[in-house]
């Protein structure tokens, strides 16, 4: 009878759910010898085998299983026929590529992200090695078939939805904090986060922040009636000089014009008051939730 593995063989096997897989170093009456490819050396009871599946490698012969799936841009999905059609001529063609066994081709998925290319074929080589320089030079032509048709392979891009009304006070604190990138206040932001990923931040009508207080008007007055303008009061300050209105406060406007409720006042704000709520604003803004939601689309 044949032996499962000799000395010099790759094999695999999982025994007690650990995946041991290695070249043989000696096989001994008692004990074998695998040495695992970080250099780690194991003692396996040779009872070990007679319980367990073993998978060797080296016998696989000279057939070697090409799998993956090329991933493209979802806007370029209208090009996918003629790289198809550019990939199965290569495939066709290559004297390497076994024609005795299945050679597939096709597109497998549409998603929001990317279009997936699903390639499987048998390429004849002597060795792993061998067949890993064989497929190197096969995925540089399925890249080029992409590139030469005006496509390009997908990459993952992050979306980050946020409010309007509270987008131009967070999404500079956001960029600078969360993604690193260029600031502003317009509805559409892009550029680079910290991983160099592109990313896009989107704001989008859905996430309530609620505000307890709001920064000065363009006068340099505070707002009290909700509207964005100065309310009117029956008396001023208590030193009558560069008097404010008084009275309570039914809403505050935010820098997007839309009111939130705030704490009823019962006279005028000197400078003092006026700093202090501002640095409410401040703090109130910093610890709003942004409630954001992350997804991914094609680059």
């Amino acid at each position: 009878m044949q032996m499962p593995f000799e000395v010099g063989e790759e094999v695999l096997f999982r025994p007690n759910a650990q995946v041991v897989e290695g070249i043989v170093v000696d096989v001994g009456w008692y004990r074998t010898l695998i040495r695992s490819f970080e250099r780690e050396m194991y003692v396996i009871p040779n009872a070990v085998f007679s319980k367990n599946t073993v998978l060797n490698i080296t016998r696989k012969g000279r057939e070697w299983r090409f799998y993956e799936f090329l991933n493209v841009r979802v806007q370029d999905v209208h090009k996918v026929n003629q790289i198809i059609q550019d990939i199965r001529r290569i495939v066709k063609n290559d004297a390497r590529i076994l024609t005795k066994l299945h050679r597939r081709v096709f597109m497998d998925k549409i998603t929001l992200e990317d279009v997936k290319i699903y390639i499987s074929f048998y390429v004849e080589a002597s060795n792993r090695d061998a067949f890993m320089a064989v497929k190197q030079d096969l995925l540089l032509a399925f890249v080029d078939c992409i590139e030469r048709n005006g496509a390009k392979l997908a990459q993952p891009r992050t979306v980050l939805e946020v409010d309007p009304t509270t987008g131009d006070m967070l999404l500079p604190r956001l960029m600078t904090g969360l993604l690193p990138g260029p600031g502003g206040s317009s509805a559409v932001y892009g550029g680079r986060g910290s991983s160099n990923l592109p990313y896009t931040v989107q704001v989008v009508d859905s996430v309530e922040v609620p505000a307890t207080a709001v920064p000065v008007s363009g006068n340099g007055s505070l707002t009290s009636n909700g509207s964005g303008s100065n309310g009117t009061g029956s008396k001023g300050s208590s030193s009558g000089k560069g008097s404010t209105s008084s009275g309570s406060s039914s809403g505050a406007v935010s820098p997007s014009g839309r009111s939130f409720p705030t704490a009823a006042g019962n006279g005028g704000a000197t400078a003092d008051q006026q700093q202090r709520q501002q640095q409410q604003v401040a703090a109130a803004t910093a610890a709003a939730p942004a409630a954001a939601s992350m997804a991914y689309a094609a680059a």
